[in-house]
Order: structure tokens, then C-alpha cells, then sequence
């Protein structure tokens, strides 16, 4: 959210943690020796990190991760999930000084302090995660420049308040997606799925760029899919024009409950092409349906999260990111024809939704799982056995 200009580094020098609710923290500057206010949350995957500061998603989250050496395989150019990093701050247990990792193009600390992004450790992660998971999510702020707790708490509050609005693309383009796959990292995760080209691009598919991830349109290649991107706010006729197949809503930042444009744009094209969606994306298509969307008092954040599918009654392992969540009882009411597809085993919180008439599903989680399981499969064949159906093809 926001972000006060301080020293380049301030390694070992003093830094603190102010919650909204007065909670304070003492720990050691280890990024960016500055500034920075917005929401905290926490997220317990092993490994990712890079993948998670530059995932759209995390626009103006502080975010606190629950294990506790975080850094030690350093960054590189692969890992990133767009082109800046969006996370307002970072806290850790431990933020290595070291690097080991043959895939390693610097070391985690510079990358922080290169990207602007104010980090705290050496401080008790476990207690900072108890007392989210008990209050909830919160405004928060680190500093390394301030330390006057009355000054502190005032920037926490008002960090509570402040909107995040969704991530997008200025200009509508077509996704390079040869070029992408041809860079493509052997041992990466896409590469498990990798397919090799016709050249012919099956289907057109037009992404609806809330904050899309490049991994997730790593997939649509991969799947055989023309990619064309498109911004947040583009009208519904523009699917028409293009003659796509197909639309993918991605995942993103904000509060979609607020986002009454965009769902009135979606409820259009419910019922005209095939239509999958995930996170912020998924939110706003059951928004669009009329079905009520809820803020969750500590979000699903992390690797770990199993769900059942209700269909195939298989469970899987999900990397998930999301703060709000579909009403459980106004989905069952709802007269739209979306009905419960995977619900979440932990909490029973409704995970992903489909509307077989409408050819349109949704997931929260990541498909892709970048930092996660690798779920890829099912919902991207889904998607496309919906625009087969759609076409008249095999």
C-alpha cells in the first residue's frame, strides 16, 4: 500500500511491527530499511517466496510466512509471476544472508532491498500467526524509521482502510506464447505439462486481466490456446469481436464485492462462451450470479489446503490465496444453476463452482500451484472439453 523511502540497507539495524489493534513486535530490519503499511496476512508454503511478493494477488499485503527460514535458495528471472513485485512488506522467522541453489541468479536480501520492499525478522512468526488466525486479518505497518508506537498505530489503522483496487494491463495483447515456451525452464512445473504444439492454436481464449499470473498463461500455452489479454475494465462485446472461445477471469487483488462494472460485464457473458475463472476472478463470476461473497476473518493462504472434488469425491492438495469467500447457503439458493464443485476439507468453505448449462466453472485456488501442488490437469481440460463442446469439436 504504501511504502516510506529509508536507507538501501539496514541490515541488523532496529525494526518493528505495529498491528491496528495495538499488537507491537520487535525484530531487525532484513530488506529494504524503510517504511511500509497495508494488510497483514500469512502464508505457511515451504518455499516460493518470489512467486508469492510478485503475485498480483498480494497487492498491499504485508505478508507473514510461517516458515521459518525463508531466502536460502536466493531469486532469478524464472521464478517471477509478473514484472514487479506487489507485496507492501515481508516478516519472517529468519531471512537467510546465504544463498544455495544452482538455479540462484542473486541472493533474497538484495532482491528486497533492489525491489524497495521493507522487511523485519527475528521476531516470533508462530505468535504473529496465532494472533491473525484469533483477531483476523489486519492493517499493519513495519518501520525501520519510525519506532514512536502512538505514530505507528495511527499508520496501522489507517492502512485498514485504504482500497486495493485489481492489477491489469493497460492495453489489450497477445500473450508471445512461443517465445515464453521456447524459454521455457525444463524443470519448472509448467514443463510437466508441456505439450508439444500443432501450431495450429485450437482455441482462443481471452483473458480478462485482473492480476494474471505468468504461469497461468504458461499453462493456457501449453494446453494449445491462443492468448490474448485483455484489461480489467474491457466490455463484454469485445469477446464477441475477437471471436475467442473461450474466458478465463484471473485471480487478482481487492474486494470484489466491490467491483460492480466488472460483474455486471461478466453476467453477460455467462451463457455465451465457456467461461473459468480463479480467485478474485472466480469471486466475481459468482458475484455476477447473484451469489453473496463473504470476507473471511483469516484467509486460506498457503500450500496446504486440501479439497474434495464432490463429483469424483478425489481429494488434492491445493496452493491457495484468497481472503473471501463464496456463501456457502446463497450458492444453494441461488436460481443462476451454479452449484458447489470442490469444497474445502479443512473448514468446508466452497472452493471451486460450476454451471455445467452455462459451460462456466470457477476455482479458488491456483490451478497452476506456483508455489504449490501440481492440480494443473483437471481444470484446464475441463475448460477445454467446454470450448470442444462449444465449438462442435473433438
Amino acid at each position: 500500500m504504501k511504502k516510506k523511502a529509508g536507507n538501501k540497507s539496514g541490515a541488523d539495524a532496529a525494526a518493528v511491527l505495529m498491528l491496528e489493534d495495538g499488537t507491537f513486535y520487535k525484530g531487525k530490519s532484513a530488506g529494504f530499511s524503510g517504511e511500509a503499511a497495508g494488510l497483514i496476512t500469512f502464508d505457511n508454503s515451504v518455499g516460493g517466496y518470489q512467486e508469492l511478493l510478485t503475485d498480483p494477488a498480494v497487492k498491499g499485503h504485508i505478508i507473514c510466512m510461517t516458515w521459518p527460514e525463508q531466502g536460502n535458495t536466493g531469486v532469478n528471472s524464472t521464478d517471477a509471476e509478473s514484472g514487479a513485485v506487489h507485496a507492501a512488506g515481508f516478516v519472517a522467522a529468519q531471512i537467510s544472508r546465504y544463498t544455495s541453489s544452482w538455479r540462484a541468479e542473486g541472493d533474497f536480501r538484495s532482491y528486497l532491498i533492489k525491489n524497495k520492499v521493507t522487511a523485519i525478522d527475528s521476531l516470533d512468526v508462530r505468535a504473529i500467526v496465532r494472533h491473525i488466525i484469533k483477531k483476523g486479518e489486519m492493517g499493519a505497518v513495519i518501520s525501520a524509521v519510525d519506532f514512536d508506537k502512538t505514530s505507528l498505530l495511527k499508520k496501522a489503522r489507517a492502512a485498514a482502510k485504504i482500497k486495493i483496487t485489481a492489477v491489469s494491463t493497460d492495453k489489450e495483447y497477445k500473450w508471445d506464447s512461443r517465445k515464453k515456451i521456447k524459454g521455457l525452464d525444463l524443470f519448472s512445473k509448467e514443463a510437466v505439462y508441456l505439450k508439444v504444439s500443432d501450431n495450429k492454436r485450437k482455441f482462443k481464449v481471452a483473458v480478462f486481466d485482473f492480476g494474471i499470473k505468468n504461469s497461468t498463461l504458461k499453462m493456457f500455452a501449453s494446453a494449445g490456446c491462443e492468448v490474448i489479454v485483455l484489461p480489467a475494465d474491457t466490455k463484454a462485446g469485445r469477446v464477441a469481436e475477437l471471436k475467442a472461445d473461450g474466458v478465463f477471469l484471473s485471480s487478482g487483488p481487492g474486494d470484489p464485492r466491490e467491483m460492480k462494472e466488472i460483474q455486471a460485464r461478466i453476467k453477460q457473458l455467462l451463457g455465451k462462451v465457456p467461461v473459468f475463472a480463479t480467485g478474485l476472478g472466480c469471486q466475481l463470476m459468482a458475484s455476477a450470479a447473484g451469489i453473496k461473497i463473504d470476507r473471511m476473518k483469516a484467509g486460506h493462504r498457503g500450500g496446504n489446503h486440501s479439497i474434495i472434488n464432490l463429483e469424483t469425491k478425489g481429494v488434492e492438495v491445493t496452493s491457495q490465496y484468497h481472503g473471501f469467500a463464496i456463501n456457502a447457503q446463497s450458492l444453494k439458493k441461488s436460481k443462476s444453476g451454479f452449484k458447489p464443485l470442490l469444497i474445502d476439507l479443512n473448514d468446508g468453505d466452497v472452493e471451486g463452482i460450476e454451471a455445467k448449462k452455462l459451460k462456466a466453472f470457477g476455482i479458488q485456488y491456483y490451478p497452476q500451484a506456483r508455489p504449490g501442488k501440481h492440480d494443473a490437469p483437471f481444470v484446464f481440460n475441463r475448460f477445454i472439453d467446454y470450448m470442444k463442446s462449444a465449438k462442435g469439436v473433438k
